[in-house]
């Protein structure tokens, strides 16, 4: 009885289960699914901040949600540009594999890109819709802040006498004319910050056409190749058949089937005289 050493044993082991190791972009694509996984969650908060920051009297009482809303568009921007990078090294991977791999390999790539670029666009119009309204607001604040400062300039420069309570209500047209200013201000800095982000999603759109229009090529050419190789096929098979139609119609096979036939009667009638 031979025995088997320990090392024998364990490289077998590593050989055998080596063969069942999926391929190192499955790595990249566990990690693009968790990022688009967080971009929509990413997506549903900022949309929900966005709603809750537009339903405020005034942006000045809502400063630290700005700014927190801006760092989460920032955030899901540079998850946009990760996932794209991700997909990048799934198509880039360099490992040996069987055509069904391959094929398998892209289709994962496919649904990836269509799954980012619809995330994309989805961003994109929630950032096209949120800059409207802002601008919306800012339309109404500027009218209004017109309109004041109208009714107060006529008012102190009238040489009508005005008494305490009439200044007193002076002093607040005054006062909320000063806070429209800053918030028209604060508008300012939200459209600049929203179409900041609508130009780095263009950006990213722009490269995620790119990367369509390649895979479309490379599958325009399997197309080809897998028409090309049908339309072969069908011609074989026509040859194939066109031979085997002559091979059956051809004279000289039957003068060599009557012949074979005719020697082997002879050698039997041979036999039976010899015997």
């Amino acid at each position: 009885m031979s025995l088997v050493t320990l090392d024998e044993e364990t490289e077998t082991v590593h050989v055998s289960s080596s063969s069942r190791v999926p391929p190192d972009w499955v790595d990249y694509l566990d990690e693009a699914q968790y990022e688009l996984t967080r971009i929509r969650l990413r997506l549903r908060q900022i949309r929900e901040m966005q709603q809750n920051h537009i339903s405020k009297p005034t942006f000045l009482e809502d400063l630290e949600a700005q700014k927190e809303m801006d760092k989460s568009t920032d955030e899901v921007t540079e998850m946009f540009s990760h996932c794209q990078r991700l997909i990048g090294f799934i198509e880039k991977a360099n490992v040996i594999e069987s055509s069904r791999q391959s094929l398998l390999r892209g289709n994962v790539i496919s649904t990836l890109r269509l799954t980012l670029s619809n995330l994309a666009g989805d961003f994109r119009t929630s950032q096209a819709k949120f800059l409207k309204q802002i601008e919306a607001r800012k339309e109404t604040v500027n009218s209004y802040l017109l309109a004041s400062t109208d009714w107060v300039n006529t008012e102190v420069l009238d040489d009508v006498p005005i008494d305490a309570s009439h200044d007193g209500l002076t002093m607040e047209q005054i006062q909320l004319l000063l806070q429209n200013a800053d918030m028209v201000k604060e508008r300012e800095r939200d459209v600049m910050s929203v179409s900041k982000s609508i130009v780095e999603l263009n950006s990213l759109f722009k490269d995620l056409a790119s990367m369509v229009v390649d895979q479309g090529t490379v599958l325009d050419r399997i197309d080809y190749n897998v028409e090309q190789a049908a339309l072969k096929v069908n011609s074989a098979v026509s040859n194939v058949q066109r031979a085997e139609r002559y091979q059956r119609n051809d004279k000289k096979m039957y003068c060599i089937l009557v012949l074979s036939v005719t020697i082997i009667i002879l050698l039997i009638l041979l036999i039976i005289v010899k015997t």
